[in-house]
């Protein structure tokens, strides 16, 4: 399945982690559905692809093409954290990279949509992980001068490595990693020519504006994952001194507000600089609906957002021509609208 619309339209996508299944749940906890099981609620619910999750957690490389074909759902991209400023950690960890690159060879070819992008992320060390959240206000936490050389070079040589392949990367920033802060977050962009993930969740716990960001970074954002985020849950793990772990089994236990989604709005013309192949926007961290079934954050494509009072019905607001994030009555973030460059790559 295309996504429809012009060239450079945005295909949605919807990912495991939605489902409970990331690298810490899968093959641990027993409440994690299968691979298959997401595969169909995905493709039930519209989307037009999924992300890939642990590797092997969706099918072995030499079915999972089959099986997306199946299911008419691309692959949006596969996300994947490395040790840029450490050389030695770098190089044990490349075949990871490999690995990655090589499942996206093997289905390539059954794929509707853009390809599927590796979402690169950096892998952070203890410290950072003890103390998130702490870079936006405290500079001395991030990396000095000599780390952020190596950094550099090591992010090139990832680079190079996915373009030798045929693909593309974006850098998503990551809460606890040494790339969390708006700051941290411009330096990376300074120091490559790698896109961004426009990433909602972690870009506001690190402190930041995704709207601001949208604003001004739109000419290298080439992917989108779209979150929310419980501001007071990171703003308590803070104030307490507690790790990253504290915001996540905090975060499980969260109030979830329903919403019903419009995948109509568009970008602003500067944040329109996806290639003629398109670009994928995913949703990910919120369950994906049941045909037929409202679901929880479950798009609808016909409404509006409407928040249940007390939650996030009094700050929504949109900016420009893309409402992002509102601030709720209880200081939640909340996300408004999937921007769409020409056209949204949705089953109808």
């Amino acid at each position: 399945m295309e996504p429809t619309g012009a060239a450079g339209a945005i295909a949605v996508a919807n990912a495991p982690v939605s489902y409970g299944a990331f690298e810490v749940t899968v093959g641990h906890d027993p409440n994690v559905p299968d691979g298959l099981s997401v595969l169909d609620q995905v493709a039930e619910a519209g989307y037009a692809g999924i992300d890939l999750g642990p590797a092997g957690y969706l099918g072995p490389a030499e079915v999972l093409g089959e099986r997306l074909a199946e299911r008419g759902l691309g692959l949006a991209g596969a996300y994947l954290e490395l040790p840029y400023a450490d050389p030695d950690a770098l190089e044990a960890t490349l075949p990871d990279l490999d690995t990655l690159l090589d499942i996206f060879d093997a289905v390539r070819g059954y794929l509707p949509g853009p390809p599927p992008r590796p979402t690169l992320a950096d892998a952070g060390t203890e410290a950072r992980r003890a103390r998130p959240g702490r870079s936006v206000t405290d500079p001395s936490a991030g990396l000095d001068a000599d780390a952020w050389k190596r950094f550099a070079a090591g992010l090139a040589r990832v680079i190079a490595r996915c373009r030798d392949r045929g693909y593309e990367p974006t850098f998503h920033p990551e809460t606890g990693t040494n790339v969390e802060a708006p700051w941290e977050i411009e330096r990376v962009l300074d120091l490559s020519d790698i896109g961004l993930c426009l990433e909602t969740g972690h870009m506001m716990l690190g402190g930041g504006d995704p709207v601001a960001m949208l604003r001004d970074w739109g000419e290298r954002i080439n992917h989108v994952h779209l979150k929310d985020a419980q501001l007071g849950v990171m703003r308590q793990v803070i104030a307490e001194g507690g790790p990253v772990t504290d915001i996540w089994a905090r975060g499980r236990s969260a109030r979830w507000a329903t919403a019903t989604w419009t995948l109509t709005r568009s970008w602003t013309a500067s944040a329109a600089s996806a290639s003629a192949a398109g670009s994928w926007s995913s949703r990910t961290s919120f369950p994906a609906p049941r045909s037929g079934s409202p679901g929880r954050h479950g798009i609808s494509g016909t409404t509006a957002p409407s928040w249940p009072p007390g939650t996030c019905d009094d700050g929504l607001a949109e900016t420009g021509q893309l409402g992002i994030v509102g601030h709720g009555t209880d200081g939640d973030a909340c996300p408004v609208v999937v921007p769409n460059v020409g056209g949204v790559g949705r089953k109808a």
